[in-house]
Order: structure tokens, then C-alpha cells, then sequence
């Protein structure tokens, strides 16, 4: 029987090694510990889990460690984890399968992103407590004597699996990921270090889209607009030099973005093109094509405005209906499923089907429950569909969490107008127009109830209140 080995690299983990540790116990053959330069308790967790430890200096360099571990296994496949990460019950039988495959060099494990630290893992894996739609990450790897990671961060075996005829395979094994949990996230301070080193790949790097479409995701998703765009913009312009097996879809996800925030409809249309035709459709992709669409359709009237809404509708169908591929990477968190559902909850309000869209809102909360724009989406909706009670009910918690942006004040202007209450709808007008005022722009729902907002409807003056006393 085939024998696997764990490879990991670890610095200061001394919390979230042993259960990581221990998810893989009776699985693997032998732990691999690479330490970085733990101040912690994490090398003594290692050895009482019976791992090798090895130390090696961090210089700025994830390639380096990933490969000291790769050169300290012994077993026919090797198995990568991070601290943050688990295996989840039951994933050993298709481990062994994968292992025993003669066309396969690679696995592809499914990534399930934990909502909290201590959700249960198999309630992780059924999606009650994860964050999203699975991801699949490349973790099995066939052990051969050139198997090598390359890049200083975000490193890969992209070059070794392309010498070897790119012969992967999703497999029958789940992994369950704490990084997202939204606490963690905000305290692991991470994206500076990562911004630099990519920087420093891109200029080591000029050649290869990689590098590039990874720092402009960085900026995207740390608010760097101008930056991420001109990452994407560099990475695009050698694209046609790539091999074949190297991905452009964080690339192309990243430069359609930038362009989506610009409204350059068409820019992401012609983006999407090359995409698309590239790499296949994806749910990121697909998702993307519909806003672009949505986007195209904004300057539009009646007959043209309404085919370019179905035509968006059609692409969000096609992100909820596209399958991960092999080599799938989510950019866009929800693109398969509760994002989706709300751009196409929201095409189907601007068509008029208020009943359609209600459904999908409430489909996207049952996966993103927090979500603002699936809150406001339903609010719009029950509105739509006559039931301002309910509508003004629903927003009350957006307006206390996201009480920032105009969209919730002028929604609940127009209940309180249909339910009658047109001093309060004044008041709550008053409101939009300090955010709007603020910067805010209001988005298309606020614009569709925006007659309240420009008009500045006031109540007529009522008779004087009776005497008193």
C-alpha cells in the first residue's frame, strides 16, 4: 500500500496545530514539520505528535520551506495542510482511491471555509456552518524526485504537474479551512506582507501572468482600486505569452473587476471574451458576463433595457448552474451561489417580478444571512409586492447595521409612505439625503423609489392640535 506523508510549515501555531495534527492521525504515515521560527509552543506540539521537526530561518520565501518538507518525506504521495486548516472525517477512503490511481498526479481536495472557529467540522462540510461554496485546492501530490514548489509566495507546483501532462483529478476528500472566519481574518494581519512579496515576484516574475493576478486581487480586496487595476493592466499585456496550462482567471476576474467599478461594460465584455474562450466557463466568469450585461443595460429604455436585463439574468443563471472545475479558483465569494442569487434577484425586481425575486433574497440569506444587500433586496421586494409592513420590518436591522448608505432610509421612506405615515417617510428622507449628501451614492433600488427623494414630499399642514388644559 502506497504511504503518504504530511508536509506542513508552520510558525508560531502552538493554538491551532494539535487539532490539525490530530485530524490526520491514522491517515498519514509521517508528519513533516518545517518551523519558520516559532517564539511559541509549536515545535513541542509538533514532536508530541510524533513529527518530525525541522527548522529553517524565514527569508521571505514560502517555496523554500514548502520544499525543505518535500525533501525530509519518505512516502509515495504527499499530503500539504496549513495550521488553519483540517481534514475532515471520512476523507481517508478517497485519499487511499486517489493514491491508488495510475493517471493521476495531483488531487484536488475541497475547501470548505469554517463560519466560526469551533463550528463542528461535518456541519462545516454540509454546509450549515461554511462560509460559501466550496473551493477545490491542490494538496495530493504524487512524491517524484523532481515534485518542487515554485514562487515566494503563492507558491506552486504548477511547472511540475505541466511537465508531467497536467494529469489531476478532484477528489473524494474535504478539507475544512478556519482562515476565513471573519474574526481571524481581521486580526491575522497578513496582507501587507503578502502585498510586498508579490511586488517582488512581479518584478522577478515580468514574464508570468501569476504573480500579477494575484497582487491585483490583493489590492481589490484591500480597497486599492487605482493599484489593483494597474496590476491587472501589466499582467494583461504578456497574457498571450503564457503556456497553455498556466491559469488567467484570477487575472481576468481581477482586470473585469476594476473595470466593473469604472462601468466599462464593455472593456469587461471583451475581458470575459478572452476568458471565457481561454479557460471555459466558470461561476466567477459567468457571474461577471451577467454584470456586465446588468451594467450595459442602465443607459436603456424600455424594449433594449429589458433584453439586456434577461440577458444578465441568463448569465447569473449560468454562475448558479456551473459545476468547479478541476482546477477552479473562487475569487468572487458567493459567485455559485448566494452572490449570484441576489444579482439575479435583482435583475428580476428591475424586470418587474417582484414574487421571483423575493425567493431568491431569501435564498441568498439562508446561506449569507447578514448579508446587506440580500436584506435590502427582500425589503424591496415584500415592497414590490405589497406588503410595506413587513418590508419596513425587514430593514430595521439594516438600518441599524448599515445605516450609512442611503438605499435602506429612502426604502423605508417609500413603506411609510404606502403605509401612510408620510411624516415619518419625511423624516426617513431626510436621512437618504444626508448619506447621498455624504458621498454615498444611492444604487439602483434607491433609484427606483428616488421620485420620493427629489421631490421631498412633505405632509400637507394639518389642523392646529386642540387646545390642552
Amino acid at each position: 500500500m502506497a504511504r503518504l506523508s504530511l508536509c506542513m510549515i508552520v510558525r508560531d501555531e502552538e493554538e491551532l496545530l494539535p487539532a490539525c495534527l490530530a485530524s490526520v492521525a491514522g491517515v498519514v504515515d509521517e508528519l513533516i514539520v518545517v518551523d519558520t521560527g516559532s517564539v511559541d509552543g509549536t515545535r513541542e506540539v509538533a514532536r508530541r505528535a510524533g513529527a518530525l521537526v525541522v527548522d529553517r530561518p524565514w527569508d521571505d520565501d514560502f517555496a523554500a520551506p514548502r520544499n525543505e518538507a518535500l525533501r525530509h518525506a519518505t512516502g509515495d504521495w504527499v499530503l500539504q495542510l496549513d495550521a488553519d486548516e483540517r481534514l475532515a472525517p471520512g476523507s481517508a477512503g478517497g485519499l487511499r482511491a486517489a493514491m491508488a490511481r495510475e493517471d493521476l498526479d495531483l488531487g484536488m481536495l475541497r475547501l470548505h471555509d469554517a463560519r466560526r472557529v469551533d463550528a463542528p467540522l461535518l456541519e462545516v462540510v454540509a454546509g450549515t456552518e461554511r462560509i460559501g461554496a466550496p473551493s477545490v485546492v491542490p494538496r495530493l501530490m504524487r512524491r517524484t524526485p523532481d515534485l518542487a514548489y515554485r514562487g515566494i509566495v503563492h507558491e506552486s507546483v504548477e511547472a511540475w504537474l505541466a511537465g508531467r501532462g497536467m494529469r489531476l483529478d478532484v477528489i473524494g476528500a474535504d478539507l475544512v479551512h478556519l482562515g476565513a472566519v471573519p474574526e481571524r481574518r481581521a486580526t491575522l494581519g497578513k496582507r501587507a506582507r503578502n502585498t510586498a512579496l508579490l511586488e517582488r515576484r512581479c518584478l522577478e516574475e515580468p514574464g508570468s501572468i501569476t504573480p500579477f493576478g494575484f497582487l491585483a486581487m490583493e489590492h481589490w480586496e484591500a480597497g486599492r482600486i487605482v493599484e489593483a487595476r494597474a496590476a491587472a493592466e501589466a499582467g494583461w499585456k504578456v497574457l498571450g505569452r503564457q503556456p497553455p496550462h498556466r491559469s488567467a482567471h484570477l487575472l481576468g476576474v481581477a482586470r473585469a473587476l476594476c473595470q466593473a467599478r469604472r462601468g466599462d461594460h464593455a472593456g469587461m465584455s471583451e475581458t470575459l471574451e478572452v476568458l471565457i474562450g481561454r479557460e471555459g466557463l466558470r461561476s466567477d466568469s459567468a457571474l461577471l458576463r451577467g454584470l456586465a450585461r446588468e451594467l450595459s443595460a442602465h443607459p436603456h429604455t424600455g424594449r433594449e433595457r429589458a433584453d439586456r436585463l434577461e440577458a444578465a439574468a441568463e448569465g447569473y443563471r449560468q454562475a448558479l448552474s456551473t459545476e468547479p472545475t478541476r482546477q477552479e479558483r473562487v475569487c468572487i465569494g458567493g459567485s455559485g451561489g448566494w452572490f449570484a442569487r441576489i444579482r439575479l434577484g435583482t435583475v428580476q425586481l428591475q424586470l418587474g417580478r417582484a414574487a421571483e425575486a423575493l425567493t431568491l433574497f431569501r435564498a441568498a440569506l439562508q446561506d449569507e444571512p447578514g448579508s446587506r444587500e440580500a436584506l435590502l433586496g427582500e425589503a424591496e421586494a415584500l415592497l414590490e409586492t405589497a406588503d410595506p409592513g413587513r418590508s419596513l420590518s425587514r430593514l430595521e436591522p439594516v438600518l441599524r447595521l448599515h445605516g450609512d448608505v442611503p438605499d435602506g432610509w429612502v426604502l423605508a421612506a417609500a413603506a411609510a409612505t404606502a403605509l401612510g405615515a408620510s411624516r415619518d417617510a419625511a423624516v426617513l428622507l431626510d436621512r437618504a439625503a444626508e448619506r447621498v449628501g455624504a458621498g454615498f451614492v444611492a444604487s439602483h433600488r434607491a433609484e427606483r423609489h428616488l421620485a420620493l427623494l427629489e421631490a421631498r414630499a412633505r405632509p400637507a399642514p394639518g389642523p392646529p392640535p386642540p387646545p390642552t388644559g
